[in-house]
């Protein structure tokens, strides 16, 4: 018999595994068997046995499946099985609790379940079996599959008590072999040899804690009996913990064996879990309710105020609970390998989160409601989080039914106002955790950046270093060459060059500052004051849409519901009750309604409006139109002179009246000797008719000629009219009275708007809107929309308790009602703030922070948005005339020029004497500026001439305000006049 093979360690030094060869397998069964053929100490030698072996030393191999021996301690007196609240709510347990059976209907295929044991192993060495009884198979017509992981999957191994959903392998509280070959820790993939094992096979898993034995902390695979891999060390994570027997499976039902008896012995003695000592053990039994009943928790707080942060700290403290929520069931996809995109839609949020997979069993939402009636079957305690469902009455109603077994406790838990200290604390160790977090990536990430250009500037010296020798090198071979060539020729050789000492090699090692630590994070004051934490993900508890149509009907549970009990976890009925209604009276200031829709009432006065600004636009163009605007002119005239004579016709005919008798009997007298004096004329008129027919052709020729010098002297006369009155008018230009100028320019703009009846004509056949220009329209037609839609907004609400529009939801509602964008930038301002006030005479931001309207919402007719409008034009015509450039309306899109000339008005009789004397400038806004320059200094000239130092004063006239600049005094003016010449002196300035 040859020397059999040297044995083969386990373990290095460093207590890691020893990379195995070749053949390794083939190495280890030899020696087992070698192991099991060896005979025992003092026993006799078999008979034929070559008793030269026996003389030969060989070294005996290390046994590494040595048997257990007798163990005389206590055994666990409980039995080994699988408790409701370790496994997932997809798995079903037996009634002796080691068969396992999933739930697979629907998106559930694609999730795994899990369980783990009650028992905890601490010490010894123990195994447990599983065996495959059925491959649950499902149609997948139409389906999608993303997911990397097969369709049955199996993973036996064993994980720590702390994991709140047993399913092995993507975290560091769990290891296990998979049923596809290999170890997984972590999410890291180890392959193995001959790991593969499906149906019809009973698979076992050895863990080995035992100090004595030279395989411990380790766990091994063995299938039907035999050892399928060598014993794979623990990760430092798990050592000195309990490590409680768990499997992870899918698309298939298995049954566990914890022992005594095993389904496959194994070629070594092993004891079962069952079998285990009690001080090798740890148990995790849960208490039965004292009354036999579960309870049902639903958790119900407001959007964005900590519930889903109290649902994981109460989880933390409570982990027999399980989650009913859809946050959960994407989380539970992810761990089963499910891929889903990372990006997420404005509709996500953590109640409704974006499933996304590309499954449509999974993103019909229906796995939570398998999930829901699977656990009001199961005796276990779960917590029913929705936050929006949990807040109205209807759903609440839903969700209660489904729970009408009796052994569930229904009990609403109230979470509103300010949290408890112990909350508060939990919220804020999280908010630090996840800032170290971020804090570590980053200074991860600033230490490697740090290394990589530590290395390249090592590299560059090495380059440098090696340049350098090679030019030595180089310099040296060719001295020698000189010396060897110098010596051939019999010359003296040169003198050797001094050497110069050799650079070191720069060292290349990267040390590595292991003391440097990132800093620790902190919170700030802000933080600190904060009740709840901010979601790292930035997702909000639910979406803008949803909300807005939700949080009215936002109610607190009473137990006549359906509650059992009604629990208020932070503060008391009174104080939560009015939380939620200042919360919802903020959020409805807040909050937009995205089904709002115009009513009948605003379609009614919108045409209305349409119809009014339709008339203005060509009573605009028709006064703008010169032929027009003659027509209009003379009408309006007629119609004055008509009135103004229409009484003195009605007197003239009372007086024709009396009269008409006395003259009838004259009339008659007349007409007989009229008669008499005609006869007379005929009988003269024949005598000399033949006398006159000559003289006519001699007169017809004097005429004609008579004619011409008449014609001539016609144009003469026309010419130097115009002549004449050219210079007259030069004339009156040049000893222009700039003073009456400037008070009948200023008693036009001193016009009440207000007091005007009629838009259309302010009494000279000038609309009101006659200098309008295209910014003046537009600034007309926003005043109109925003008025009608803040009064529309309130109408058409329903709800008296919303005091108007959120300013940030103004855009939105304008789109809504008008079916058009608005832009504030294409009116020349940045938000909606800046462009309420360009219109603040209409529409301002009060109260609440809403939009609300400066008139009411019935009004006679529309012209007070034609009068602010030209109050405001004329307010900004002033200002501009002051010099102050930003009073301009500078509209998107619109040239400079167009800017600078709607800021104008009208050219007015001082401008247009200027523009005759060359005075008018290309520029409209320069031109009105130096008008006004021209005309102070003028009016204050003719003053200082016109009143002397205490002159007289006529009567009914005011002195004047005396100061100001220049001594400004303008004696012998009205009043009125005075207080608008005021105005207009103190803008100048």
């Amino acid at each position: 018999m040859s020397a059999a093979p040297p044995a083969k360690k386990l373990k290095g030094t460093d207590g890691e595994a020893v990379p195995q060869e070749e053949g390794a397998e083939e190495i280890v069964e030899e020696t087992v068997a070698m192991a099991v053929a060896t005979p025992k100490a003092g026993a006799p030698a078999p008979a034929g046995e070559d008793t030269a072996m026996e003389e030969e030393k060989v070294e005996e191999p290390v046994k590494i499946d040595e048997d257990a021996k007798e163990d005389t301690r206590r055994k666990i007196s409980a039995p080994v099985k699988f408790e409701v609240p370790d496994t997932t709510l997809n798995c079903m347990v037996s009634t002796h609790g080691s068969m396992l059976m999933m739930l697979n209907e629907g998106g559930l295929a694609y999730l795994f379940g899990g369980a783990r044991a009650n028992v905890g192993i601490k010490a010894g060495r123990y195994c447990f079996e599983v065996k495959i009884i059925e491959l649950l198979n499902q149609a997948e017509a139409g389906m999608q599959i993303r997911s990397g992981i097969p369709k049955h999957v199996l993973r036996l191994g064993f994980s720590t008590g702390k994991s709140s959903m047993p399913i092995m392998g993507d975290t560091e509280d769990s290891i296990c072999f998979d049923s596809d070959g290999a170890m997984l820790f972590n999410k890291k993939r180890t392959p193995l040899q001959s790991a593969k094992y499906g149906p019809q096979m009973v698979m076992n898993v050895v863990l080995n804690l035992d100090p004595e034995s030279p395989s411990a902390n380790t766990v091994s695979l063995f299938k039907d009996g035999k050892r399928v891999c060598d014993p794979q060390p623990l990760p430092e994570s798990l050592r000195g913990k309990a490590l409680f027997p768990t499997v992870t499976f899918k698309n298939m039902n298995i049954h566990v064996n914890f022992g005594p008896t095993q389904y496959a012995p194994l070629p070594f003695k092993c004891y079962m879990v069952q079998e285990a000592a009690m001080e090798d053990v740890e148990l995790c039994a849960y208490q039965a309710p004292h009354d036999g009943k579960y309870q049902m928790i639903m958790p119900v707080c407001l959007p964005d105020e900590g519930g889903f942060d109290w649902l994981d700290w109460f989880l933390e403290r409570n982990p027999h609970f399980s989650e009913l929520s859809e946050r959960m069931v994407v989380e539970w996809a992810l761990r089963s390998g499910v891929f889903r995109p990372k990006t997420a839609s404005i509709k996500a949020s953590n109640d409704r989160p974006d499933m996304n997979f590309g499954m449509p069993h999974l993103d019909d939402g229906t796995v939570k409601q398998i999930l829901v009636a699977a656990a009001a079957t199961q005796m276990r305690d779960v917590v029913y989080m929705e936050v929006r469902g949990n807040l109205m009455k209807a759903d609440r109603k839903e969700a209660l039914s489904k729970f009408r077994l009796p052994h569930f406790t229904k009990v609403a838990k109230i979470l509103m106002g300010e949290p408890t200290d112990e909350f508060r604390q939990a919220a804020m160790e999280r908010l630090i955790e996840a800032k170290q977090a971020k804090i570590d990536a980053e200074f991860q990430v600033k230490r490697q950046q740090k290394a990589q250009l530590k290395l390249l500037e090592m590299q560059k010296k090495q380059v440098e270093w090696a340049r350098k020798k090679a030019e030595k090198l180089a310099k040296e071979k060719a001295a020698e060459e000189a010396r060897a060539a110098a010596i051939e020729k019999g010359e003296e050789p040169p003198e050797e060059e001094k050497k110069e000492e050799e650079e070191e090699k720069p060292d290349m090692s990267m040390e590595v500052d292991e003391e440097e630590q990132p800093p620790k994070a902190e919170l700030t004051e802000d933080e600190k004051k904060e009740c709840f934490a901010k979601k790292p993900d930035g997702l909000p508890d639910m979406s803008t849409a949803l909300l807005s149509t939700s949080f009215a009907k936002f109610t607190i549970p009473e137990k006549e519901e359906g509650f059992d009990e009604v629990e208020y976890g932070w503060q008391d009925e009174p104080a939560a009750k009015e939380h939620i209604k200042m919360w919802a009276q903020e959020r409805k200031v807040t909050t937009r309604i995205d089904d709002l829709a115009p009513s009948e009432w605003f379609k009614e006065k919108w045409q209305r409006w349409q119809k009014d600004l339709q008339t203005w636009h060509v009573r605009h163009m028709e006064y703008k139109d010169p032929v027009k605007r003659a027509v209009l002119l003379k009408a309006k005239e007629d119609a004055k002179k008509a009135a103004e004579t229409g009484g003195i016709e009605d007197k003239k005919e009372e007086k024709k009246e009396e009269k008409t008798e006395d003259k009838k009997e004259d009339k008659k007298e007349e007409k007989k000797e009229e008669k008499k004096d005609e006869a007379k004329k005929d009988e003269k008129k024949a005598d000399s008719k033949e006398a006159k027919t000559e003289d006519k052709k001699e007169d017809g020729k004097e005429k004609k000629k008579e004619g011409a010098e008449e014609k001539k002297e016609k144009d003469d006369k026309e010419k130097e009219a115009e002549k004449k009155a050219k210079e007259e008018k030069e004339d009156e230009d040049e000893n222009l009275d700039y003073i009456k100028l400037l008070e009948e320019e200023m008693e036009q703009a001193e016009n009440d708007v207000f007091a005007i009846d009629d838009v259309t004509d302010i009494g000279t056949g000038e609309p009101l809107f006659c200098n309008f220009t295209f910014e003046d329209w537009a600034m007309l037609s926003l005043r109109f929309e925003i008025h009608l839609l803040a009064h529309s907004f309130l109408h058409d609400c329903g709800d008296k308790e919303r005091a108007g529009i959120y300013p940030d939801h103004l855009l939105f509602y304008y789109n809504r009602y008008y079916k058009k964008g608005l832009n504030p930038k294409n009116y020349g301002v940045d938000g909606v703030e800046d462009l309420l006030s360009l219109i603040k005479d209409t529409a301002v931001i009060c109260g609440p922070k809403v939009v609300e309207s400066q008139l009411t919402d019935e009004l006679e007719s529309n012209d007070i948005f034609v009068k602010l409008t030209e109050e405001s034009r004329r307010d900004r015509q002033r200002r501009i005339d002051a010099g102050e450039e930003g009073a301009a309306l500078k509209f998107a899109g619109r040239p400079d020029s167009a800017i600078k000339a709607a800021g104008s008005k009208a050219a007015s009789p001082a401008a247009k004497v200027m523009a005759k004397g060359g005075l008018a400038q290309p520029n409209p806004l320069l031109a009105q500026q130096q008008r006004q320059h021209q005309l102070r200094q003028q009016m204050q000239q003719q003053m200082q001439q016109n009143v002397g130092v205490g002159g007289p004063v006529p009567v009914g006239v005011q002195q004047g305000w005396g100061g100001g600049r220049g001594g400004f005094r303008p004696a012998g003016v009205p009043l009125a006049q005075q207080r608008a010449m005021r105005a207009r002196y103190s803008s100048w300035g």
